[in-house]
């Protein structure tokens, strides 16, 4: 198999798990820099996705190798300023991972995705199913990734005979887990916002991992959503953690937010607001049904797992 992102989450997390992963014979990691991993199954090509002569190297490699199964999660799993690169990284980068699958005959694509595109919208269904319009409107953080995801759909709509398999994920928290969102949480006052409090669906690390496990290892083509079973409020997750709120209007957090953000105070976008404001709960039942996958952990146990953690200091 082959991957790109070597130094993302999701492969940091895979690299744990490769000793208990015999049937993966070798690994192929396309990336700028070096994988942190020293099992001997994983190679190593440098590679920078933003040049358009990077479709036609990994496709040489790919047909080379004979590799089966490619994993994409070359994404950034923090918000970004710099949207000229994050566009030639996510959705221009994208096409030219696909493309060169294409030539290779790849069989199988696996990309990372996020529930997040879903939107944070007071219409939102109460479980939002993988069919649901894709709302990104207004996160420009978050438009380079729904690109990237419609481009992958495009290219199985025209080539039936590759598993296109695209999973979207809850925000993810755990012990190794240093996003965005985990060093807010993190923080013995976490602002919300005045007469709010949303439905959240929190994944734990290991649930996450996995899920691409089981994508990487049987075929499920289509898109799913890995969520945990049962949301919880915000509050509640404050709670656990033994945080306190501090309840800022709305007028009040968006000027907050943009004098941080532009200030690189803060890495959370003002953009990212709303998902304080309504709830983005998606449908598992179809990742249950067809994939036969089920987080082990709750949104509240990995709230107490995440906070276990960080107040022992013992993340990652």
């Amino acid at each position: 198999m082959a991957a790109t992102g070597g130094q993302s989450f999701v492969m940091r997390q895979l690299y744990k798990q490769l000793p208990s992963l015999p049937w993966i014979k070798k690994l192929l990691v396309f990336d700028i820099q070096p994988p942190l991993c020293d099992d001997a199954r994983v190679e190593y090509y440098e590679l920078n996705l933003t040049l358009p002569e990077s479709r036609r190297e990994m496709a040489q490699v790919l047909k080379e190798e004979h590799v089966d199964t490619f994993l994409h999660a070359a994404f950034l799993w923090n918000p970004v300023r710099d949207r000229v690169w994050a566009h030639e990284i996510e959705a221009v980068g994208t096409q030219y991972v696909i493309s060169a699958c294409v030539e290779a005959r790849v069989r199988k694509f696996i990309l990372t995705s996020s529930t997040l595109l879903y939107g944070a919208r007071h219409d939102n269904p109460i479980r939002i199913p993988e069919d649901h319009q894709l709302n990104v409107a207004h996160y420009p953080n978050l438009k380079d990734k729904a690109k990237a995801e419609t481009t992958v759909r495009s290219f199985a709509e025209k080539y039936p005979e590759m598993v296109v398999t695209v999973l979207r994920t809850a925000m993810v928290l755990g012990p190794s887990v240093d996003s965005y969102l985990a060093r807010i949480l993190s923080r013995p006052v976490v602002p919300t916002l005045m007469g709010y409090d949303p439905m959240v669906q929190l994944l734990h690390e290991r649930d996450f991992i996995r899920a691409y496990i089981r994508a990487l290892q049987d075929d499920y083509p289509g898109v799913f959503n890995i969520v945990p079973s049962a949301p919880i409020p915000l509050s509640k997750v404050l709670q656990i953690g033994g945080r306190r709120n501090l309840p800022l209007s709305n007028l009040v957090s968006k000027y907050l937010f943009q004098g941080l953000y532009a200030s690189d105070l803060t890495d959370f976008p003002p953009s990212y607001l709303n998902y304080l404001r309504f709830r983005v709960v998606a449908d598992g039942t179809k990742a249950a049904r067809l994939m036969g996958y089920k987080a082990a952990f709750s949104s509240a146990q990995t709230a107490a797992a995440f906070y276990d953690a960080t107040d022992k200091g013992e993340r990652e």
